[in-house]
């Protein structure tokens, strides 16, 4: 015999599964948005004459005139890094968006961004690359473009790294876009 109760306990079922599998992927959009404005920002960086020259000859007057605290803040970045093509850091900036003060960048960053790993290399494809790792206890997006002129016909001459810690307040700023409280747990 069939059951009123068996029938809505398996409708119900479903029902949760869907709402679960929708706020999931909106979730994953939020990030995916995330993710294309860094993304966006990294080529606008990293496609320019003068970032170039730069990373050929760092020269000091743009990272004065460039790099300073008001880039990080209109670009609402935690991380500015510029590397040449053999691995070596030209440019490395911190900066926390809270206390708008610079700071130095972990260890475990430049271990992460070795010249070795897959996310800094542009062998064969001019593709920007992402990821997050977990930095400091908090998940950090990041957004690796390979450094090229704005025609981007000239060969490669290093990358340009944007990271963006995803902290309390942008898991606060992801829940009001979908709709329902979010708890970010990376393990």
């Amino acid at each position: 015999s069939l059951s009123l109760q068996s029938v809505l306990s398996d409708y119900f079922k479903n029902e949760e599964q869907q709402v679960n599998t929708v706020n999931l992927q909106r979730v994953l959009a939020a990030f995916e948005n995330n993710f294309t404005i860094l993304n966006y920002l990294a080529n606008d960086w990293s496609h320019r004459n003068d970032t170039y020259r730069f990373v050929q000859d760092g020269n000091i007057e743009f990272i004065r005139s460039n790099l300073v605290e008001e880039t990080f803040q209109d670009l609402d970045v935690n991380f500015i890094i510029i590397k040449d093509m053999e691995g070596n850091v030209v440019y490395a900036g911190s900066y926390d968006l809270k206390t708008e003060e610079f700071g130095s960048i972990s260890p475990d960053l430049y271990n992460f961004l070795d010249p070795g790993e897959e996310i800094v290399n542009f062998d064969s494809s001019l593709e920007n690359k992402r990821g997050i790792v977990m930095l400091e206890g908090k998940p950090l997006l990041l957004v690796v473009s390979p450094i090229l002129t704005s025609t981007i016909g000239a060969s490669t001459k290093g990358v340009f790294i944007l990271g963006k810690f995803f902290a309390e307040t942008e898991i606060q700023i992801l829940s009001r876009q979908v709709q329902f409280p979010v708890q970010v747990d990376f393990y």
